[in-house]
C-alpha cells in the first residue's frame, strides 16, 4: 500500500505524485506486481484490494487490469526477456519496486495497446517518483532491451 511521508496509507494518492489518471493506473499495477515479490500475495488477491481501496474509472480500471492480466498470463516469458535484457543480473537480485516496474511495463509492451514510447516514457516516470535515483535509468535500459528483443523476434 502506498504510504504518505508520515507513513500513513495514502488516501489520495492523484495529490500526493504527480500522476495523470492512466499513469496512477501503472502505479496501481505495479504496487500489484510488487506485493506478489515482497509478500508473496497472489496478484488476484492485490488486485482485488486495489480495486476496492481506489476510486478509479473505467478507463483505469481496464489498463489495470489488462497490465495484470497480461503480467499473469505472460510473467515466465517477461522474465525470459528480463534476464537477457541485463546479463549478469538475475532478476531475484533487482530492487522489488524496479523489477515490478519494468514487469508492469513489458506486460503493456506485449499487449500492444499503447505505443511502446509511452509506455516506456511512463515506467521511467513512475521510476522516478517511487524509486531509486538510478532507476530511471536503469528501468529505460532494460525496457530498451527487452523491446528490442520483442522486435528481432517479429522480424521475419
Amino acid at each position: 500500500m502506498w504510504t504518505t511521508g508520515d507513513q500513513e496509507p495514502a488516501t489520495d494518492l492523484m495529490g500526493t505524485y504527480p500522476f495523470t489518471k492512466r499513469r496512477f493506473a501503472r502505479a496501481l499495477a505495479v504496487e500489484v506486481i510488487y506485493r506478489f515479490y515482497l509478500l508473496g500475495e497472489p496478484p488476484d488477491e492485490s488486485l482485488k484490494d486495489v480495486m476496492a481501496r481506489e476510486d478509479l474509472e473505467d478507463d483505469q480500471r481496464a489498463l489495470l487490469e489488462s497490465i495484470i492480466n497480461t503480467h499473469r498470463a505472460r510473467r515466465e516469458r517477461i522474465n525470459e526477456l528480463l534476464e537477457r535484457s541485463c546479463p549478469g543480473w538475475k532478476p531475484e537480485r533487482m530492487l522489488f519496486l524496479d523489477r515490478a516496474i519494468i514487469e508492469a511495463a513489458a506486460a503493456e509492451l506485449m499487449s500492444g495497446e499503447t505505443p511502446n514510447a509511452v509506455v516506456i516514457s511512463e515506467a521511467i516516470e513512475i521510476a522516478k517518483s517511487l524509486s531509486t535515483e538510478k532507476s530511471p535509468g536503469f528501468v529505460n535500459g532494460v525496457l530498451d532491451g527487452i523491446l528490442r528483443q520483442m522486435r528481432s523476434e517479429a522480424t521475419p
